[in-house]
């Protein structure tokens, strides 16, 4: 099967991302497979997910959010650099190219800076992806949510929610004991 991915993302994604020739064709192998062309749409992304079974109301809207936060640059398509991203994620990244990563998925109206609501909804989506087969989904989503607060508001001192975390400030969050525990249980770190 062939791809339209150019030569130029397959470059630019090997340079961005420090990866060998063969890691890059690796990933452009994996990408080409999905058979999406250059990018893979949202209703693409809900039909490679739905082959691991069938997929609730709930599970789709959380998926939708996997889709908004792996789509970095807000333009409703997951092109080959965000999908090579998502796939090398733990195992080719530092930790200060991970924490740049979460904070570009988390900030999902893209302003540069994390509300407590974009934290939320980015956490609630991976508990309900997460955790989707335990019987215990609401309590473990409580945890979830509760960490995720806890982190949030001890970011900084916050007069309620309205406030905002800049890339510091979230840097600095998740870098605490609170932060990592969040990450760990997201299975982000």
């Amino acid at each position: 099967m062939g791809t339209n991915v150019s030569k130029d993302d397959v470059e630019r994604v090997s340079k961005k991302l420090n990866l060998s020739s063969s890691t890059t064709k690796d990933l452009l192998k994996s990408f080409v497979e999905l058979g999406c062309g250059t990018t893979i749409t949202r209703e693409e992304f809900h039909q490679f997910v739905s082959r691991m079974g069938e997929i609730s109301k709930e599970r789709r809207e959380a998926w939708n959010t996997v889709f908004n936060m792996l789509d970095l640059d807000g333009n409703q398509v997951i092109d080959f650099y965000e999908f090579s991203v998502a796939m090398i994620y733990h195992s080719k990244l530092t930790n200060d190219e991970k924490i740049e990563n979460i904070f570009r998925m988390v900030d999902f109206d893209k302003d540069d800076k994390i509300s407590y609501e974009e934290l939320h909804k980015a956490v609630d989506a991976a508990a309900r992806i997460k955790l989707a087969k335990r019987a215990s989904l609401t309590n473990m989503k409580t945890v979830f949510a509760d960490l995720a607060e806890s982190f949030y508001l001890g970011a900084q001192n916050f007069q309620g929610r309205k406030d905002k975390l800049n890339h510091q400030e979230f840097r600095n969050a998740l870098l605490s004991a609170r932060g990592k525990e969040l990450l760990n249980l997201m299975g982000l770190l």
